[in-house]
């Protein structure tokens, strides 16, 4: 059952696998039918994602009884599209020159959303596979995979497209797997052949239709040029903040080509900040006028133009984890001033609107916050959020409030307002003066999160998609409670402190550690910590607090460096990990002995 969902899956098969092999190859077709059922409603379409081939017309009619009941109505649709929809990924995946894309209804409103079915595998799906990929070596040798792509030169082009397509999808796959698993050292070599394989997969380029040919040239586009960026861009706010700094790549002239964001309306985590994007990169919205057979023609080409959210590399730059070489492109963009797009786009976009004014001045009104108060804005991340469970999976990024009730008490002394920021299933605050609990409230909106932001005097967050807003906005910003596996995309205005990270012996990791691959593919889950040997804690009242009357200076104008940032600078594996930000001097000085060089 090794796949293109799980290439390479015999090392370490999650138990999602092995749950799938178990039900799909040994129970009764009613019994996997039902299981399916119930997994993928009751654990928010997550989980045993499975394409289904329903052997006969009565398997159809119960469905179709089923798409009436709330709660599994949404499964037993996928269920029903699930045999177009593993014939169009095959089509998608193996689309060329020589292969023509799907047109009927059923098909088109089947792939409606076919960018998140590529993780998927199907019977159809498996059958193509394993007829173009019929070796898993080239997972597990980097030498096999370079001959596979060397291949290509003997295949003619109908081939090259089939071959290359399963190819493609499943190394982008693979990048994830090793990434969550703890093998992320594997990462620059599994992406330096996928980015090699694209590059030899645009050699043989299909015809675009009249209709997207259209819409390239609406964007002055041309159709070589392209870098297609996909949904999972714009599906997390933080992705967005990712994607304003891959442009600012391109504006540094760190690569070459024409963006174009094709999206769909469930993909899109924040509407008003997307919209600070499309003055940089065009975006096309599926639900948005644009015709279903153009969106998977662009799915199509996401083998020869897709940029990866995970990896990045050009002639110049060897392939790296795309958001390592994202700190260290930041990091350049701020020494050489070049100020702050989003922010500006914001300032002409919304900063006065009457939406956003007349927002925010009821809220304020409601909890008495006059025009002269100041506020914080105040995110920690929560398993809430996401449905997760406390002590698994990545709630290692997530932190408990008890240690900032000493910060939240010294903010409102000195006569300013915290605002807590966050989704709406956030545990609730304990009732403090001057301290609003806006996540929870009735005046939460995409829009309001972005004004919160842009005019708070600062802003405390941790390592969480969101922090992205307000480092875009170069807010002054606290980040504390870290923890990364990979580069942060942190402003010069930036201070943070690191969750401690000790070995079961009770030895504290050093800054040289944290940042080496000896270590920091580790850190993704609780799973992956403790396979590791490592226990992780959380900063304590005084680091929060003391870094966060750091920042207050920044905000206030007044800027100092702790003496040992040079020892810190030194200390680094990567040099730009934390982009332009810098550790807080309380934090460095407090684990100086332990921490540093």
């Amino acid at each position: 059952m090794t796949s293109v969902l799980f290439p390479g899956a015999s090392h370490g098969a999650n138990f999602k696998l092995r749950t799938a092999q178990f039900v799909f190859r040994r129970c009764p077709y009613f019994v996997s039918t039902l299981v399916f059922l119930i997994w993928r409603s009751t654990t928010g379409n997550k989980g045993l994602d499975q394409f289904f081939n329903l052997p006969s017309p009565r398997y159809r009619m119960i469905c179709d009884l089923l798409t009436r009941i709330p709660g599994v109505s949404e499964t037993a649709r996928f269920m029903l599209d699930s045999e177009t929809i593993d014939r169009a990924v095959c089509d998608i995946i193996e689309y060329g020159p020589d292969r023509q894309l799907g047109s009927s209804s059923q098909y088109l409103e089947a792939t409606s959303r076919i960018l998140g079915h590529f993780e998927f595998h199907g019977k159809l799906g498996q059958e193509h596979y394993r007829a173009a990929i019929p070796n898993d070596d080239i997972y597990d040798n980097d030498r096999a995979m370079a001959d596979a792509i060397d291949r290509f030169d003997t295949l003619d082009g109908s081939e090259r497209s089939r071959v290359g397509g399963w190819l493609y999808f499943a190394l982008r796959k693979l990048l994830l797997l090793v990434y969550h698993d703890g093998r992320g050292e594997q990462v620059p070599q599994i992406g330096a052949r996928s980015l090699q394989l694209q590059s030899r997969l645009r050699r043989d380029l299909p015809r675009p239709s009249k209709e997207l040919a259209r819409i390239l040239d609406s964007h002055d586009i041309d159709m070589r040029d392209l870098k297609l960026i996909s949904p999972d861009w714009s599906a997390l706010i933080g992705h967005m903040g990712h994607l304003d700094v891959h442009l600012r790549m391109r504006e540094m002239g760190w690569w070459k080509g024409a963006p174009l964001l094709a999206t769909y309306s469930g993909r899109i985590a924040n509407r008003p900040f997307l919209s600070l994007l499309q003055e940089r990169c065009p975006v096309v919205v599926l639900e948005e006028g644009l015709k279903p057979e153009v969106w998977v023609e662009l799915c199509g080409l996401t083998k020869y133009f897709g940029v990866s959210h995970q990896i990045w590399g050009t002639e110049e730059r060897p392939a790296g984890y795309w958001n390592d070489w994202g700190a260290v492109a930041l990091k350049e963009w701020s020494d050489r001033g070049l100020g702050y797009p989003m922010r500006d786009a914001y300032d002409r976009q919304f900063q006065t609107s009457d939406e956003a004014m007349s927002s925010f001045d009821a809220m304020r009104q409601h909890f008495g916050m006059t025009q002269d108060d100041w506020y914080v804005c105040l995110h920690m991340r929560d398993a809430n959020t996401r449905g997760e469970k406390e002590g698994r999976g990545e709630t290692v990024r997530n932190a408990s409030l008890a240690n900032y009730l000493d910060t939240v008490k010294y903010i409102t002394a000195q006569g300013g307002w915290v605002v807590r920021m966050g989704g709406p299933n956030v545990p609730p605050l304990p009732s403090l003066p001057r301290v609003i609990d806006y996540a929870r409230s009735s005046f939460r909106s995409p829009l309001m999160d972005l004004h919160l932001v842009r005019n708070a005097r600062y802003f405390i967050g941790t390592t969480s998609g969101f922090a992205y807003v307000a480092t875009g906005f170069g807010v002054p910003t606290v980040m504390v409670n870290c923890i990364s596996s990979i580069g942060l995309l942190w402003t010069e205005n930036t201070r943070f402190a690191l969750k401690p990270l000790r070995t079961t012996a009770g030895r504290l990791l050093t800054q040289r550690e944290l940042t080496s691959d000896r270590w920091r593919w580790s850190f993704p889950t609780h799973e992956s910590l403790s396979e590791a040997g490592l226990v992780l804690g959380e900063n304590s009242s005084d680091e929060i607090l003391e870094t966060v009357k750091e920042v207050e200076q920044i905000a206030l104008g007044h800027t100092a460096r702790s003496p040992l940032i040079a020892r810190w600078e030194a200390s680094l594996s990567i040099p730009g990990f934390f982009g332009a930000s810098l550790p807080s001097r309380h934090f460095l000085e407090k684990y100086e002995t332990q921490f540093l060089d």
